[in-house]
Protein backbone atom coordinates (compact mmCIF):
# COMPACT_ATOMS: atom_id res chain seq x y z
CA UNK A 1 0.00 0.00 0.00
CA UNK A 2 1.23 3.48 -0.87
CA UNK A 3 1.25 6.07 1.87
CA UNK A 4 -1.02 9.07 1.29
CA UNK A 5 1.93 11.43 1.78
CA UNK A 6 4.13 9.57 -0.72
CA UNK A 7 3.62 10.41 -4.40
CA UNK A 8 3.26 7.67 -6.94
CA UNK A 9 6.26 7.10 -9.22
CA UNK A 10 6.61 5.27 -12.48
CA UNK A 11 9.39 2.81 -13.21
CA UNK A 12 11.20 5.40 -15.38
CA UNK A 13 11.18 7.90 -12.53
CA UNK A 14 12.50 5.27 -10.11
CA UNK A 15 15.33 4.27 -12.44
CA UNK A 16 16.29 7.92 -12.92
CA UNK A 17 16.34 8.44 -9.15
CA UNK A 18 18.61 5.42 -8.61
CA UNK A 19 20.98 6.59 -11.37
CA UNK A 20 21.17 10.06 -9.85
CA UNK A 21 21.83 8.61 -6.41
CA UNK A 22 24.65 6.38 -7.62
CA UNK A 23 26.30 9.04 -9.74
CA UNK A 24 26.26 11.54 -6.88
CA UNK A 25 28.13 9.09 -4.63
CA UNK A 26 30.72 7.78 -7.06
CA UNK A 27 30.99 10.18 -10.02
CA UNK A 28 33.57 9.11 -12.57
CA UNK A 29 35.56 12.18 -13.62
CA UNK A 30 37.99 10.60 -16.03
CA UNK A 31 39.19 7.19 -17.27
CA UNK A 32 42.52 6.42 -18.91
CA UNK A 33 43.81 3.23 -20.52
CA UNK A 34 47.50 2.56 -21.12
CA UNK A 35 49.52 -0.22 -22.71
CA UNK A 36 53.24 -0.79 -22.28
CA UNK A 37 55.66 -3.17 -23.95
CA UNK A 38 59.17 -3.48 -22.53
CA UNK A 39 62.28 -5.41 -23.41
CA UNK A 40 65.34 -5.76 -21.18
CA UNK A 41 68.06 -8.02 -22.45
CA UNK A 42 66.37 -11.26 -23.49
CA UNK A 43 63.18 -10.62 -21.50
CA UNK A 44 60.04 -9.08 -23.00
CA UNK A 45 57.13 -7.87 -20.92
CA UNK A 46 53.71 -6.32 -21.42
CA UNK A 47 51.51 -4.31 -19.08
CA UNK A 48 47.93 -3.03 -19.40
CA UNK A 49 46.69 -0.31 -17.04
CA UNK A 50 43.28 1.27 -16.47
CA UNK A 51 43.03 4.42 -14.31
CA UNK A 52 39.72 5.78 -13.06
CA UNK A 53 39.50 9.19 -11.35
CA UNK A 54 36.59 9.78 -8.99
CA UNK A 55 35.58 12.49 -6.55
CA UNK A 56 37.26 10.70 -3.62
CA UNK A 57 40.46 9.54 -5.36
CA UNK A 58 41.97 7.34 -8.05
CA UNK A 59 41.74 3.62 -8.81
CA UNK A 60 44.46 2.00 -10.92
CA UNK A 61 44.14 -1.59 -12.13
CA UNK A 62 47.13 -3.20 -13.87
CA UNK A 63 47.73 -6.57 -15.47
CA UNK A 64 51.40 -7.39 -16.11
CA UNK A 65 52.84 -10.51 -17.68
CA UNK A 66 54.59 -12.61 -15.05
CA UNK A 67 53.28 -10.53 -12.12
CA UNK A 68 49.52 -10.82 -12.45
CA UNK A 69 46.80 -8.38 -11.43
CA UNK A 70 47.36 -5.46 -9.06
CA UNK A 71 45.04 -2.76 -7.75
CA UNK A 72 46.21 0.60 -6.41
CA UNK A 73 43.92 3.03 -4.56
CA UNK A 74 44.75 6.67 -3.76
CA UNK A 75 42.59 8.89 -1.55
CA UNK A 76 44.19 12.35 -1.33
CA UNK A 77 43.43 14.35 1.81
CA UNK A 78 40.93 11.80 3.03
CA UNK A 79 41.03 13.49 6.44
CA UNK A 80 42.38 17.05 6.58
CA UNK A 81 45.93 16.77 5.18
CA UNK A 82 46.17 12.96 5.40
CA UNK A 83 46.54 10.97 2.16
CA UNK A 84 45.99 7.21 2.06
CA UNK A 85 47.45 4.92 -0.61
CA UNK A 86 47.08 1.16 -0.85
CA UNK A 87 48.38 -1.37 -3.36
CA UNK A 88 47.14 -4.95 -3.57
CA UNK A 89 48.49 -7.75 -5.75
CA UNK A 90 48.28 -11.54 -5.76
CA UNK A 91 49.99 -11.86 -2.37
CA UNK A 92 51.42 -8.50 -1.40
CA UNK A 93 49.64 -5.69 0.43
CA UNK A 94 51.15 -2.22 0.83
CA UNK A 95 49.48 0.69 2.67
CA UNK A 96 50.94 4.20 2.88
CA UNK A 97 49.84 7.14 5.05
CA UNK A 98 51.18 10.58 4.16
CA UNK A 99 50.64 13.65 6.33
CA UNK A 100 51.61 16.95 4.67
CA UNK A 101 50.07 19.97 6.41
CA UNK A 102 49.71 23.02 4.22
CA UNK A 103 52.10 25.88 4.96
CA UNK A 104 53.78 23.78 7.63
CA UNK A 105 57.45 23.18 8.37
CA UNK A 106 57.17 19.39 8.69
CA UNK A 107 55.67 16.27 7.11
CA UNK A 108 55.61 12.56 7.87
CA UNK A 109 54.96 9.23 6.13
CA UNK A 110 54.37 5.65 7.32
CA UNK A 111 54.31 2.65 4.96
CA UNK A 112 53.39 -0.93 5.84
CA UNK A 113 54.13 -3.98 3.69
CA UNK A 114 53.01 -7.61 4.03
CA UNK A 115 53.75 -10.75 2.03
CA UNK A 116 52.87 -14.22 3.41
CA UNK A 117 55.54 -16.04 1.41
CA UNK A 118 58.92 -14.65 0.32
CA UNK A 119 61.43 -17.50 0.09
CA UNK A 120 59.10 -19.52 2.37
CA UNK A 121 59.04 -16.70 4.93
CA UNK A 122 56.27 -14.39 6.10
CA UNK A 123 57.58 -10.81 5.83
CA UNK A 124 56.21 -7.61 7.36
CA UNK A 125 57.97 -4.27 7.11
CA UNK A 126 57.15 -0.82 8.46
CA UNK A 127 58.86 2.28 7.12
CA UNK A 128 58.55 5.56 9.03
CA UNK A 129 59.99 8.85 7.81
CA UNK A 130 59.74 12.51 8.77
CA UNK A 131 61.25 15.81 7.64
CA UNK A 132 61.40 19.36 8.94
CA UNK A 133 62.41 22.45 7.00
CA UNK A 134 63.10 26.16 7.29
CA UNK A 135 62.25 28.29 4.25
CA UNK A 136 64.35 31.20 5.48
CA UNK A 137 67.45 28.98 5.49
CA UNK A 138 66.42 26.92 2.43
CA UNK A 139 67.30 23.86 4.49
CA UNK A 140 65.43 20.62 5.23
CA UNK A 141 66.46 17.76 7.53
CA UNK A 142 64.87 14.33 7.58
CA UNK A 143 65.26 10.70 8.50
CA UNK A 144 63.86 7.26 7.81
CA UNK A 145 63.84 3.96 9.67
CA UNK A 146 62.68 0.52 8.52
CA UNK A 147 61.50 -2.25 10.86
CA UNK A 148 61.34 -5.82 9.54
CA UNK A 149 59.52 -8.80 11.03
CA UNK A 150 60.21 -12.16 9.39
CA UNK A 151 59.13 -15.69 10.28
CA UNK A 152 58.80 -19.09 8.54
CA UNK A 153 55.59 -19.47 6.54
CA UNK A 154 54.67 -22.65 8.40
CA UNK A 155 54.71 -20.74 11.75
CA UNK A 156 53.69 -17.17 10.85
CA UNK A 157 52.64 -16.32 14.41
CA UNK A 158 56.24 -16.16 15.61
CA UNK A 159 58.00 -12.81 15.60
CA UNK A 160 61.55 -11.67 14.90
CA UNK A 161 61.35 -7.88 14.85
CA UNK A 162 64.53 -5.96 14.04
CA UNK A 163 65.72 -2.68 12.60
CA UNK A 164 66.39 -3.37 8.95
CA UNK A 165 67.98 -0.05 8.01
CA UNK A 166 67.93 3.64 8.80
CA UNK A 167 69.08 6.87 7.18
CA UNK A 168 69.34 10.58 7.98
CA UNK A 169 70.20 13.52 5.76
CA UNK A 170 69.67 17.12 4.75
CA UNK A 171 68.70 19.04 1.62
CA UNK A 172 69.95 22.55 0.88
CA UNK A 173 68.34 24.54 -1.96
CA UNK A 174 70.02 27.96 -2.22
CA UNK A 175 68.10 28.75 -5.43
CA UNK A 176 65.12 27.31 -7.31
CA UNK A 177 67.46 25.74 -9.88
CA UNK A 178 70.12 24.19 -7.62
CA UNK A 179 70.23 21.79 -4.68
CA UNK A 180 72.75 19.93 -2.53
CA UNK A 181 72.06 16.90 -0.35
CA UNK A 182 73.94 14.60 2.01
CA UNK A 183 72.48 11.29 3.22
CA UNK A 184 73.92 8.86 5.74
CA UNK A 185 72.52 5.32 5.91
CA UNK A 186 73.33 2.02 7.59
CA UNK A 187 75.94 -0.13 5.84
CA UNK A 188 75.07 -3.82 5.96
CA UNK A 189 78.62 -5.00 5.19
CA UNK A 190 80.38 -3.15 8.01
CA UNK A 191 79.79 -1.46 11.33
CA UNK A 192 79.80 1.96 9.72
CA UNK A 193 77.69 4.20 7.56
CA UNK A 194 77.30 4.79 3.88
CA UNK A 195 77.13 8.36 2.63
CA UNK A 196 75.79 9.89 -0.56
CA UNK A 197 76.60 13.47 -1.56
CA UNK A 198 74.69 14.96 -4.51
CA UNK A 199 74.75 18.32 -6.30
CA UNK A 200 72.14 19.29 -8.91
CA UNK A 201 71.69 22.26 -11.25
CA UNK A 202 68.87 23.06 -13.68
CA UNK A 203 69.64 25.10 -16.81
CA UNK A 204 66.12 25.08 -18.32
CA UNK A 205 66.82 23.02 -21.44
CA UNK A 206 69.28 20.70 -19.68
CA UNK A 207 70.16 19.53 -16.18
CA UNK A 208 73.42 18.28 -14.69
CA UNK A 209 74.18 16.37 -11.48
CA UNK A 210 77.20 14.99 -9.63
CA UNK A 211 77.13 12.28 -6.98
CA UNK A 212 79.69 10.66 -4.67
CA UNK A 213 78.92 7.46 -2.71
CA UNK A 214 81.31 6.00 -0.14
CA UNK A 215 81.60 4.36 3.28
CA UNK A 216 82.82 5.37 6.72
CA UNK A 217 83.33 2.54 9.22
CA UNK A 218 84.79 2.13 12.72
CA UNK A 219 87.93 0.42 11.40
CA UNK A 220 88.84 3.49 9.32
CA UNK A 221 89.05 1.27 6.24
CA UNK A 222 89.99 2.98 3.01
CA UNK A 223 86.81 3.13 0.93
CA UNK A 224 87.29 5.57 -1.95
CA UNK A 225 83.97 7.02 -3.10
CA UNK A 226 82.38 6.19 -6.41
CA UNK A 227 81.94 9.47 -8.29
CA UNK A 228 79.26 9.76 -10.95
CA UNK A 229 78.16 12.49 -13.36
CA UNK A 230 74.86 12.69 -15.18
CA UNK A 231 72.85 15.00 -17.37
CA UNK A 232 69.53 15.37 -19.13
CA UNK A 233 68.64 17.31 -22.27
CA UNK A 234 65.24 18.33 -23.60
CA UNK A 235 64.51 19.72 -27.04
CA UNK A 236 61.24 19.75 -29.01
CA UNK A 237 59.67 17.04 -26.82
CA UNK A 238 62.66 14.70 -27.07
CA UNK A 239 64.60 13.69 -23.96
CA UNK A 240 68.15 12.39 -23.67
CA UNK A 241 69.75 11.21 -20.41
CA UNK A 242 73.23 9.85 -19.79
CA UNK A 243 75.58 9.07 -16.92
CA UNK A 244 79.05 7.67 -16.27
CA UNK A 245 81.08 7.04 -13.14
CA UNK A 246 84.58 6.32 -11.87
CA UNK A 247 83.99 2.56 -12.29
CA UNK A 248 83.73 3.15 -16.04
CA UNK A 249 80.05 2.27 -15.96
CA UNK A 250 77.69 4.23 -18.21
CA UNK A 251 74.11 4.49 -19.32
CA UNK A 252 72.16 6.28 -22.05
CA UNK A 253 68.38 6.73 -22.37
CA UNK A 254 66.40 8.40 -25.15
CA UNK A 255 62.66 9.15 -25.23
CA UNK A 256 60.58 10.44 -28.15
CA UNK A 257 56.95 10.45 -29.32
CA UNK A 258 56.29 9.47 -32.96
CA UNK A 259 52.59 10.27 -32.38
CA UNK A 260 50.48 12.03 -29.74
CA UNK A 261 49.34 8.74 -28.19
CA UNK A 262 52.65 6.81 -28.40
CA UNK A 263 55.94 7.31 -26.56
CA UNK A 264 59.08 5.23 -27.08
CA UNK A 265 61.98 4.80 -24.64
CA UNK A 266 65.35 3.37 -25.70
CA UNK A 267 68.11 2.52 -23.23
CA UNK A 268 71.66 1.19 -23.18
CA UNK A 269 73.72 0.45 -20.05
CA UNK A 270 77.00 -1.16 -19.11
CA UNK A 271 77.24 -2.02 -15.41
CA UNK A 272 79.31 -4.20 -13.10
CA UNK A 273 82.59 -3.60 -11.29
CA UNK A 274 83.88 -7.19 -11.56
CA UNK A 275 81.86 -8.67 -14.40
CA UNK A 276 80.65 -6.16 -16.96
CA UNK A 277 77.09 -6.62 -18.25
CA UNK A 278 75.81 -4.62 -21.20
CA UNK A 279 72.06 -4.40 -21.73
CA UNK A 280 69.81 -2.79 -24.33
CA UNK A 281 66.12 -2.24 -23.71
CA UNK A 282 63.09 -0.45 -25.02
CA UNK A 283 59.63 0.52 -23.77
CA UNK A 284 56.57 1.51 -25.78
CA UNK A 285 53.69 3.34 -24.06
CA UNK A 286 50.28 3.65 -25.70
CA UNK A 287 47.98 6.17 -24.03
Amino acid sequence: MISPNRPKTTSNTTNTTWATCLSSKTPLKDATFKGKITRKGDQTGAKLTAIAKTSWGNVEVSEEVGKGLSVELTAPQVYRDLTVKSKHSDKEVEVTLEYQPKESFWNAKVKGFYNPSINNNRVCTTTASAAVGDDSLNLAVGGEIVFRDEAPSDSPATSNLKTDTYSVGFLYTPTQTSSYSLIYSKDDTSDGLEYSLTAFRDYQSFQVAANAVGKVDTKVTANPPVIAFGGGFNWNGRFLQLFFNSRKEYGVAYKFSPADFISVNLGLSSLGAQRRTTLFGYKVNIN
